[in-house]
């Protein structure tokens, strides 16, 4: 199986960690930041039973 690797990015609006990729990697890279870190933007992505920042819209 192929995938798109999975990178975190600060929000342009914010200038908080999301991450744009597949998704298939989101606890890996997201839990390596501390949450105060991360963009509140919402709807959030739930992986693993845990509540990430939504995909960015774009890479970079």
């Amino acid at each position: 199986m192929t995938h798109k690797s999975l990178i975190s990015i600060s929000d342009w609006f914010t200038d908080k960690a999301t991450w744009w990729g597949c998704g298939a990697h989101i606890p890996s890279v997201m839990d390596s930041i501390p949450e105060d870190d991360w963009c509140a933007c919402t709807p959030q992505v739930e992986k693993d039973g845990k509540k990430y920042p939504p995909k960015a819209a774009k890479a970079g």
